[in-house]
């Protein structure tokens, strides 16, 4: 009786770990394609519409100064 719960119980174990290995793959598949699709659906990056020598002073005050200055 004990030997046989024991193969009843391994069984169970390799059933789950057999479904748990499916529904990872499936979770990670699904994450692709949801990934996939929020960056297909982005259009430009922000800073592309504001001017790029703000964020060049800006950095070059931050490395210089070690605080933020806006220099126009």
């Amino acid at each position: 009786m004990k030997e046989r719960l024991k193969k009843i119980w391994n069984a169970n174990e390799n059933f789950l770990e057999k479904n748990a290995r499916i529904l990872l793959v499936l979770i990670f598949i699904i994450g692709l394609l949801v990934y996939g699709f929020l960056a297909k659906k982005m259009t430009s990056p922000t800073f592309l519409n504001i001017d790029e020598e703000l964020y060049v002073s800006m950095a070059r005050s931050f490395f210089y100064e070690r605080k933020f200055c806006k220099k126009l």
